[in-house]
């Protein structure tokens, strides 16, 4: 599978999101109801419902929750950038200091754009040896988002060497692939670069196995190959060809989480298998981050709940 496939939302996620919004939605109107019967329409004939204390007392709590929460998914979760380290064990010829990459993905650079100048200083507070970039670039494409990428790309290569691949959403606005260039990132589309320390990044497009095939990842059991791609589409195989670690993103976790259910919609090909966080598979560690932007499109809520965004700091220390 190759280019810009359709994005796939799973049955079981289009009934868990409708049970959701309907569980939302019934709750908030059904106590904006009681509330309504209880300030402006008292003594009001109705057999839909017994004036009751408990009523009034559970509609306001669910009415203050809801709106606390809103603020939260809308204002809040989003700007509350996190770092999670993914710290790995590798064999390795000559032992020497953890080698340290940032991983990130899913910037969806827009106006009003949360990370403008943030992100950038994060990342240069982990010291990494090298950055890495998974894919879906920018949100819309007019001047503004397009001139705060491009400063972002370069202040981040300004603390590291830096690589991308491209995502989905790049093949409907490639100008990120120059405006990453012209920043001083490199592209990896089918390619690999050295990064030293017996570390090898191969770049892999969307959902692109063919292109694995070509990587020769696993021929040199002295070399930790990685594979930088945008979606966890492919991740069974790049572990049966013999990769050491499989970063992605795509899937933003989620972006809204349920307790005890996780994502509602991933719009992944494996949908809830390869939703966020650590897998092994065949040997093979593979991480999905949740990003660090909002999912486009107009009618797309811009909100995060329970999946706040995040860079991946990688650790690599010799066994």
């Amino acid at each position: 599978m190759t280019g810009a496939e359709p994005q796939i939302v799973h049955a079981s996620e289009i009934v868990a999101s409708a049970v959701f919004l309907f569980a939302a939605t019934g709750s908030g109107t059904l106590s904006l109801y009681v509330m309504t019967r209880w300030v402006w329409l008292k003594g009001w004939p109705t057999k839909l419902f017994r004036d009751s204390r408990r009523a009034r007392v559970a509609a306001s709590i669910v009415l203050v929750l809801g709106l606390f929460l809103g603020v939260w998914a809308w204002c809040v979760e989003p700007r509350t950038l996190k770092t999670t380290t993914l710290r790995m064990e590798r064999a390795c010829a000559a032992p020497g200091p953890p080698r340290r990459f940032a991983f990130i993905s899913d910037l969806h650079v827009e106006p009003g754009w949360f990370m403008e100048g943030k992100l950038a200083r994060r990342v240069a507070e982990l010291a990494p040896d090298a950055i890495l970039l998974g894919g879906d670039y920018l949100n819309v494409a007019d001047p503004e988002s397009t001139a705060m990428l491009e400063a972002e790309a370069r202040a981040l290569a300004a603390v590291a060497p830096t690589y991308a691949v491209m995502g989905n959403v790049d093949a409907y606005r490639t100008c990120s692939r120059d405006i990453l260039r012209r920043a001083g990132v490199q592209m990896l589309e089918g390619e690999a670069a050295d990064l030293g320390g017996g570390v090898r990044v191969f770049g892999a497009g969307y959902l692109d196995a063919a292109a694995l095939e070509t990587a020769g990842a696993g021929s040199d059991p002295a070399r930790f190959d990685i594979c930088l791609t945008h979606a966890p589409g492919i991740i069974p195989e790049a572990a049966r060809l013999g990769f050491d670690l499989y970063l992605c993103g795509h899937t933003h976790g989620g972006q809204v989480r349920i307790p005890l259910w996780g994502a509602l919609i991933t719009l992944a090909v494996h949908g809830k298998r390869f939703e966020c966080g650590r897998y092994e598979v065949e040997g093979m560690t593979a991480y999905v981050t949740r990003g660090v932007g909002l999912e486009g499109g107009r009618f797309t809520p811009r909100v995060r709940f329970l999946c706040p965004p995040e860079i991946v700091l990688v650790e690599l220390v010799a066994e």
